[in-house]
């Protein structure tokens, strides 16, 4: 996404997400989590209470956006270690043999191919974006086509959302997740994506946002 280094696949860790949905009872549905830690993996999850989704089912296909990309490619490839089957959007031709022989099916396209998104978001129990944080019509076409559907929606943000510009010069900024966003105006498109992620939990969609830390300094 542009704001974080180039992560080989044995650095990412991978966990559970079940643990970071919270159920209520009050509202009938799941509600989302923000999570400032690396691209998670899905078993099996839970739709909404109250919906005609509310049967479990196992994930076993995901779609994944900038698959031969830093992030996009380590998950895409721990996904299909633990058995998944991967479909992999890339941008690039050249890259198809070397995707498929990592197990991922390649689909070449652009994020702004709407009607080849949606094909392909219609055929995943589950879609990551690892493309673009910045794209809010991928985004929007992702969360209208899975709607109602108690499928999982994860959204690689980044930590310069609460970025200052320091110039490289040491900075007592420390940021939590109870930390009030104070963003540039640069910013102020991608917090926006990011809730709107967040909101769809009461469209009956999972959501989560994954904001991946910047390391800077020494």
């Amino acid at each position: 996404c542009g704001d974080d280094p180039p992560y080989a696949p044995h650095r990412l860790k991978f966990i559970d997400p079940s643990a970071f949905f919270r159920k209520s009872t009050k509202a009938g549905v799941s509600h989302p989590a923000f999570l400032p830690i690396v691209p998670v993996i899905l078993p099996s999850l839970h739709a909404p209470f109250g919906s005609p989704l509310q049967k479990t089912y196992t994930m076993k296909t995901i779609f994944v956006t900038g698959a031969s990309g830093y992030i996009g490619g380590s998950v895409a490839v721990q996904l299909v270690k633990k058995g998944y089957r991967v479909l992999g959007l890339h941008r690039n031709n050249t890259q198809e043999k070397a995707l498929a022989a990592l197990g991922i099916e390649p689909v070449a396209g652009s994020l702004d191919e709407v009607r080849r998104i949606e094909d392909y978001i219609e055929r995943a129990d589950a879609v990551v974006n690892t493309a673009d944080a910045d794209h809010p019509f991928l985004v929007a076409t992702a969360l209208e086509r899975l709607k109602g559907t108690g499928k999982t929606f994860i959204h690689t943000s980044g930590s310069s959302i609460v970025a200052h510009r320091d110039n490289g010069d040491r900075s007592d900024h420390i940021h939590d997740e109870d930390t009030p966003i104070d963003a540039a105006l640069e910013k102020i498109g991608r917090i926006a994506i990011n809730n709107a992620v967040m909101a769809y939990a009461e469209q009956q969609v999972n959501t989560i946002v994954i904001v991946p830390t910047l390391i800077y300094g020494h």
